[in-house]
């Protein structure tokens, strides 16, 4: 498969990149690299409208300069972009993401290895360091998890390193899917499964703890479906939007029965921890 590249200069920088982000990924771009200026994001050539790109809200706003210019590139050429790109991220000095390249973590320190290729979840996004700093503060042992939108897998691997009993990894990508799991066997995972699909996977399924790192129309169309596959004092930890739709995302899950555990926010974005029953 083919893909375009689209090479967007912004300013002001922060907020505008975020925003752009966002609803980009409601275009069905999958990948993201920042640049000092703006941003360079990556769909799949078929995907790929011009007219969309100028009808974004962002790019119509009169408090926002974003000019832009794309081009076609191969598939194989993007394991070099992302080697050129990818960093090591360390989150809150417990846990670091590195790609097989990169030199290994200290001791003592959590570590999860991905080759994020085309998926999305480096630990680079706002969110995705949000929902791991999250995590590491979990007790997980023994726990049944879903990872929902898994984009790298990098959330369920980190959940199978602190203990869980079985992780299920769930995204619509195929390419997600196959990337996912390459990294398992980076990272010598043997308790999750991996399946293409959306929400309709959870039926018939209980979890102690959903992990869903999505964008917020997502999360608000599948809330009762997480609500309703979520065990009785499970948690429901999620992230993908911007802080002011966090009430929003609150209401939908508080209007399911859930209860409001903490938040966290993080250049513009927000992670919003719910659980299930009594609060504790």
């Amino acid at each position: 498969m083919d893909y375009v590249e689209v090479y967007f200069r912004v300013h002001p920088l922060m907020p505008g990149r975020e925003i752009l982000v966002a609803q980009l990924a409601e275009l069905d771009y999958e990948s993201f690299a920042d640049e000092a200026n703006g941003l360079k994001a990556y769909v799949p050539f078929d995907a790929f409208r011009d007219a969309s790109l100028r009808e974004l809200p962002i790019i119509k706003a009169d408090w926002c300069t974003i000019s832009y210019d794309w081009k076609k590139i191969k598939r194989q050429n993007w394991n070099k972009i992302w080697e050129d790109n990818f960093e090591p991220i360390q989150v809150g000095g417990r846990c670091l993401i590195r790609a097989p390249f990169h030199q290994a973590a200290k001791e003592g320190m959590e570590e999860v290895i991905i080759e994020p290729k085309m998926a999305f979840g480096t630990g680079h996004h706002a969110t995705t360091w949000q929902m791991v700093n999250q995590m590491l503060d979990m007790e997980l042992q023994g726990k049944q998890v879903l990872d929902m939108g898994s984009g790298t897998g990098v959330l369920a691997i980190l959940a199978e390193k602190k203990g869980a009993e079985k992780v299920l990894a769930v995204d619509m990508d195929e390419w997600a899917c196959t990337n996912t799991i390459k990294n398992l066997q980076h990272n010598n995972c043997v308790r999750i499964e991996v399946e293409k699909g959306g929400s309709d996977q959870l039926a018939g399924r209980a979890f102690d703890v959903i992990l869903a790192n999505i964008n917020k129309n997502v999360l608000l169309a599948n809330m009762s479906d997480f609500i309703h596959a979520l065990k009785t004092n499970g948690i429901l930890l999620l992230s993908g939007f911007f802080n002011v739709d966090c009430a929003a995302v609150k209401a939908a899950a508080e209007a399911g029965g859930l209860h409001f555990i903490n938040r966290t926010e993080k250049e513009h974005w927000a992670t919003l921890c719910m659980q299930k029953g009594s609060c504790i």
